[in-house]
């Protein structure tokens, strides 16, 4: 008898840890059963998974649905049961951890689906009564809802679960490997579906450490920790960056942080990481007080903040922040407000996403916000915000994707909502106005959309910084009507200003004139006084920049 595991990632990058898990812990209690992997991505044509599948011959067929992959998995599924209508089909993940009556009778070629974790999965393939098995929902011979009620959850010691990584139940050839070194979350928000967990378990530091030891034996580069908050537990959270440090140095760490409960030692402790081998992510969610209260987040707007600004000024580690918008009590003022906020702190990256009401969170029962029952699950209105402001929160998403979130209109994209008042609503009005702000602009276009709004807004200081940006990202002097020659002629009168890509031989020049100090300004937060400047643009034949000089 056979087991497939049919896994659907987001992209090819990822792979399933849920196959894994279920496999190690359930393998013992299925001696007769033979197991086998079909792994895709959202990108890959259904017929051919379908496909795939088919040839494994399955007796059971497994999946873990979440919201980015259920839709492309039922239409998946559901051709194979009319192929295959005696094969069982079985789904766990948290799509299921509400109540899954409506799903199993929309979609009657799923047998059954489990709310929880890995543990009852063998339960059902051996127990003849299959209404004692904690988390399994199904539609009976009746035609009635039978539910498990309880979520099927491990009461052990977490290191008794077998370890996926020991038995080699992952994928070797991705660029990085997912791991957990806790299961659950401290918080009870009422948007999360972690807040069901009921507390935090933890695998042991010498188990977390076996495992990243198997992992990087594989040459692994990059680890994400999939853990809620990974500093919930300050000693742990201690411990497991040193082993990280000084065990793992060739491997860079994803981690999710609570900036609110960081404190000096934490900071420490980063601070003695080399450049780039901590990636660290930031759910914020919002800055506003009262909607911090409403969901029932425990974090303080205030200590968020602190500690937020603490872990971007250490400039070894990157930073990402996450913002939601339509939260309850929050208005699209307060989503314009937060963003600001965020961008005042200067993270790496910025990701404002709509909020989702996932199946079995406490916000599924507010009769006042209403939500789009197909996944991803968004929310259309609440009692303080629109429909229609939704969409501008999401445009708002959309811009700071394009242009915060690109390095080369980073800092003149903070530096505007910085300086220029309102600059966020007028931005997204510009835009709404002359473009579609859903589709993203090539990298060029970006720089000329930004000069196109300070021409409209009459701002000749950031015009002028675009025309700055656009000839130091390589982009054709021509544009400014600027020649270019072969020689560079400025030797011994002038300064080095900015320098990159010293391997490369400077091969074409040319110089223009700004009305104020443009490099003091992109180094930081400044706005210059008008002092003119001119400056030498050095670049190699690829036109890279290796050298600005100054006179």
């Amino acid at each position: 008898m056979k087991i497939v595991f049919a896994a659907i990632n987001s992209s090819f990058s990822h792979s399933s840890l849920s196959y894994g898990f279920v496999r190690a812990f359930n393998e013992e209690f299925l001696e007769d059963w033979s197991w086998e992997l079909v792994e895709n991505s959202l990108g890959e044509d259904h017929g051919r998974f379908l496909s795939r599948i088919l040839n494994a011959s399955p007796d059971v067929l497994v999946s873990t649905a979440y919201l980015f992959n259920i839709e492309y998995g039922l239409k998946v599924f559901g051709t194979f049961k009319t192929l295959m209508p005696k094969v069982p089909i079985y789904l766990g993940g948290p799509e299921f951890l509400g109540d899954n009556e409506s799903f199993l009778r929309r979609n009657p070629h799923i047998n059954a689906v489990i709310r929880g974790d890995e543990t009852s999965f063998h339960k059902v393939l051996t127990q003849n009564n299959l209404n004692n098995i904690s988390g399994l929902c199904y539609i009976d011979e009746d035609r009635n809802y039978i539910d498990g009620k309880m979520t099927a959850c491990y009461d052990g010691s977490l290191d008794d679960i077998p370890s996926p990584f020991l038995k080699g139940y992952f994928n070797k050839e991705r660029a990085f490997c997912q791991i957990e070194t806790s299961r659950g979350c401290p918080g009870c928000c009422s948007f999360c579906t972690s807040a069901m967990s009921g507390g935090v378990k933890y695998f042991s530091i010498e188990r977390a450490r076996s495992d990243i030891q198997v992992i990087a034996e594989t040459g692994c580069k990059e680890i994400r920790v999939i853990d809620r908050t990974f500093n919930d537990n300050k000693k742990r959270s201690l411990q497991l960056l040193e082993i990280f440090r000084d065990e793992f140095p060739q491997i860079r760490f994803h981690l999710e942080i609570n900036p609110a409960i960081i404190d000096s030692s934490f900071i420490d402790m980063i601070r003695t990481f080399p450049a780039k081998r901590l990636h660290l992510e930031a759910g914020i969610q919002t800055f506003i007080p009262e909607v911090l209260h409403a969901v029932k987040r425990p974090a303080s707007s205030r200590k968020s903040s602190v500690g937020l600004k603490r872990l971007i000024a250490q400039k070894n580690t990157e930073v990402h922040a996450d913002l939601i918008a339509g939260l309850p009590a929050q208005s699209l003022q307060n989503v314009f407000d937060d963003l600001k906020t965020m961008i005042l702190h200067a993270p790496s990256e910025i990701q404002l996403e709509r909020l989702k009401i996932l199946p079995g969170t406490k916000l599924r029962q507010d009769q006042e916000i209403f939500y789009n029952p197909e996944p991803p699950y968004e929310v259309l209105k609440t009692p303080s915000i629109s429909n229609d402001e939704l969409l501008e929160a999401e445009c708002l998403s959309k811009i700071t994707d394009s242009y915060y979130n690109f390095p080369p209109t980073q800092i003149i994209f903070r530096l505007a909502a910085i300086n220029i008042d309102s600059f966020l609503e007028k931005f997204v009005r510009f835009l709404k106005n002359s473009y579609d702000p859903f589709i993203k602009p090539s990298p060029s276009s970006r720089l000329e959309i930004l000069e196109k709004f300070f021409t409209s807004e009459k701002n000749g200081l950031f015009q002028e910084f675009t025309k700055f940006l656009w000839l130091l990202n390589g982009f054709p002097p021509e544009k400014y009507e600027i020649k270019t020659f072969r020689k560079a002629e400025w030797a011994g009168q002038s300064t080095v200003a900015f320098s990159e890509n010293k391997e490369l031989k400077a091969e074409r020049f040319f110089s223009t004139d700004f009305s104020f100090d443009v490099l003091k300004m992109f180094s930081g937060e400044e706005i210059p006084p008008e002092k003119s400047v001119t400056l030498l643009f050095c670049t190699s034949k690829s036109k890279k920049i290796i050298e600005i000089l100054k006179r």
